[in-house]
């Protein structure tokens, strides 16, 4: 018996071998996955440019910067993307954003270090978010995240 769940194991392992070599070589596209991998990416490295400046002048270790980083990703994402972004149109919801991401910056960074971020810095981590989101909604409002969300709201 052992014989036998071996080999079906070995050509379970084939099989997932040979799809990934698909998707990564023959350019198969898994279109919602990849999309929405996408779309996570670009609002990461938003979070990450807030993260930089945040090690630079608060001395944030990059551990904790990258926490701050993903959970402002998450912040955003969930909370102020998937909801308002069809409903309000790109410009409404880069204020939504940054009404979100200020205190997830400010407390995290207090919570954290101990200090108080001043308002310059506060106010250079907003221009960041807001110009980093407004490209971000303008790519999704432009490619099929749009229509597919657009879709699960209907559902």
């Amino acid at each position: 018996m052992s014989r036998v769940s071996s080999e079906l194991m070995n050509i379970l392992l084939i099989w997932i071998k040979f799809y990934l070599l698909q998707i990564l070589f023959l350019k198969l596209e898994v279109t919602y996955l990849s999309l929405y991998a996408r779309a996570f990416l670009a609002k990461l490295i938003i979070a990450l440019t807030v993260t930089a400046i945040l090690t630079y002048v608060t001395g944030i270790t990059i551990i904790w910067g990258t926490v701050i980083a993903l959970t402002l990703t998450l912040v955003t994402s969930l909370a102020a993307d998937r909801p308002f972004l069809l409903l309000l149109g790109r410009n409404i919801t880069v204020l939504v954003d940054v009404a979100l991401a200020i205190p997830v910056i400010w407390g995290l960074t207090r919570l954290i270090t101990g200090l108080f971020l001043p308002i310059s810095t506060l106010a250079i981590l907003t221009l960041v978010v807001v110009v980093g989101e407004w490209f971000f909604h303008t790519y999704a409002m432009d490619t099929r995240l749009s229509k597919d969300l657009r879709l699960r709201i209907k559902d």
